[in-house]
């Protein structure tokens, strides 16, 4: 596996800290770059406890794939009520810190 860029880690150590303060506290998931997602910016493999996000995004474009994803890693799949009430709480979270997440 190609080495990760420091900005990736660096994105996505902040928004693990800084709005999913009590997801893996253990850090048993491993959020990774992708090539291809055939046609997903990015995916939450609950049972692998990966992260997959398409290597292209950047920014403000890759937090927000990372929120996304996060987001079902803890409310789990689809985006229904739970998904949304998490979602939410994180943009909550954000603008509170004053994250543009």
């Amino acid at each position: 596996m190609a080495s990760v860029p420091s900005e990736f880690r660096h994105h996505a150590s902040r928004i693990r800290e800084t709005l999913f303060p009590a997801w893996d506290r253990d850090r048993q998931w491993r959020i990774v770059q992708a090539v291809h997602l055939h046609g997903a910016h990015g995916s939450c493999e609950t049972e692998k406890k990966r992260i997959r996000i398409l290597r292209e995004f950047s920014g403000d474009d890759l937090d927000l794939v990372l929120v996304h994803e996060i987001t079902h890693a803890v409310a789990g799949y689809g985006h229904g009520k739970r998904w949304q009430q998490r979602m939410e709480k994180a943009a909550l979270r954000a603008e509170k810190v004053g994250s543009h997440t």
